[in-house]
């Protein structure tokens, strides 16, 4: 992923930054904040400046205050953010009036970031301008009212690099437990996909996976608070969210996560358990746990609720696995048919493809056809086969390791992993 490095941080390499935001309305709590928010560890400040009282906003006073803030800053960079109403900030400004504010903190040649709202009319003479001073910029989109599709998400980050950024950030809003995942899994895409540094939020208390999964799926930082001083639903104190951080970040190096996909009937499930004993890493299988969690078999999830609605469990399962560590995980045959479920497994760990001849699985699944929705009224070496056509591309395209099971033990198929050259660096960068 490309990097931008901003007073010797690097954003978008290692652990992620954490950023705080400073909320005073005047010069004094903006100061005596940001010292208290170096001491705690932050590596970013964030003047929000619609906290401001009005006639800090513009210059000349704008640009005294950025002068202090700087020096009270020292090494540490400053980002310099207005944040209109219509995307959470505290004050309404129109687009002129926030393109005159956001002009002058780029005059004042103190900020070392610069935040521009993408929906602004003058984002693209923003993006250039700052681009002019050499001031990095943060192209920025905040959804109050939902999460968008994940081909949404995907677009506007596409959007933001073609339109210049240097670092893409969209925040949106959860409705559900489902949500978060969906963020999850556009950060996994652009890890794998955008080479631009980016922050994925969903924000409040259901979405703070989002928040510290980061040292995972790729954001390049993520904000924490002073005590009793979030700016906005979800955010941790900074302390705790910098212990967060570095915990997730070294159980990141450790070997990761091995996901065993492949055919109904290809071995994951006693695969997965020999491997589990082998290694003494814990054996996760999604399906049972999309089950405990919703009460019921697949079966009836795919009967009562769809395949959609089971895909997106089975993608907050994998979202969610970043919590467990290195970890064996049994996949359900279709979840490699989600691109998004692939890029969340590729950041977590690797994959292995476990393959197996129509009649062997016919031989292995006889008689568990009514557990099996997709395979039901193609319980036949036909059937499977042409089946196993239709996934074959999906399942080879995903997998970083590909092991034919017919005639071997679960013993012999784990040992066949273990001593892969993949095995002891199974996470991508």
């Amino acid at each position: 992923m490309r990097q931008i490095i901003v007073r010797g941080t690097a954003l978008g390499d290692g652990i992620p930054k954490t950023a705080v935001p400073l909320m005073a309305e005047d010069e004094a709590g903006c100061l005596t904040d940001a010292a208290e928010a170096i001491r705690a560890g932050s590596e970013i400040l964030e003047l929000r400046a619609d906290a401001l009282r009005a006639d800090l906003c513009r210059a000349p006073k704008l640009h005294e205050l950025l002068c202090s803030l700087r020096k009270t800053a020292g090494d540490v960079p400053v980002l310099f953010t207005f944040r209109t109403k219509a995307e959470g900030g505290r004050r309404e400004a129109d687009d002129a009036e926030y393109a005159g504010i956001v002009r002058d903190a780029l005059n004042s040649r103190m900020v070392d970031l610069i935040d521009i709202e993408q929906e602004r009319t003058a984002s693209a003479d923003l993006l250039e301008e700052a681009h002019a001073v050499s001031v990095p910029a943060v192209l920025s989109f905040h959804d109050f009212r939902q999460t968008p599709p994940l081909s949404a998400l995907e677009e506007r980050l596409e959007a933001m690099k073609d339109a210049g950024a240097d670092l893409a950030k969209i925040a949106v809003t959860p409705r559900d437990h489902l949500d978060p995942s969906r963020v999850l899994a556009a950060s996994a895409w652009a890890k794998q996909h955008l080479d631009l540094p980016f922050v994925l939020i969903s924000m409040g208390e259901i979405g703070r996976i989002t928040r510290l999964s980061a040292a995972f799926f790729g954001s390049a930082f993520t904000f924490g608070c002073l005590p009793g001083r979030d700016s906005a639903p979800g955010q941790m104190e900074v302390p705790t969210l910098r212990a967060k951080m570095r915990e997730a970040a070294g159980a990141k190096r450790k070997e990761g996560a091995i996901f065993l996909n492949g055919f109904m009937g290809s071995g994951k499930t006693t695969v997965g358990a020999a491997l589990a004993a082998k290694t003494g890493r814990p054996f996760i299988d999604l399906d049972q746990r999309i089950e405990e969690r919703e009460g019921c078999a697949v079966s009836r999830i795919f009967e009562t609720k769809g395949q959609p609605y089971f895909r997106d469990l089975e993608t907050r399962e994998i979202a969610e696995l970043y919590h467990e560590g290195p970890a064996v995980v049994s996949c359900g045959g279709g979840a490699v048919l989600r691109t998004e479920n692939t890029d969340l497994m590729r950041c977590l760990g690797r994959i292995v493809l476990l393959r197996a001849k129509p009649e062997t699985v016919l031989e292995r699944l006889t008689g568990e056809a009514a557990n099996r929705p997709n395979i039901r009224g193609r319980m036949t070496r036909d059937g499977i086969r042409r089946l196993m056509e239709e996934r074959k591309a999906r399942y080879e395209e995903a997998a970083d390791q590909t092991i034919d099971t017919d005639g071997k033990t679960p013993e012999q198929i784990a040992d066949e992993i273990l001593e892969s050259d993949g095995f002891l660096s199974c996470t991508r960068a």
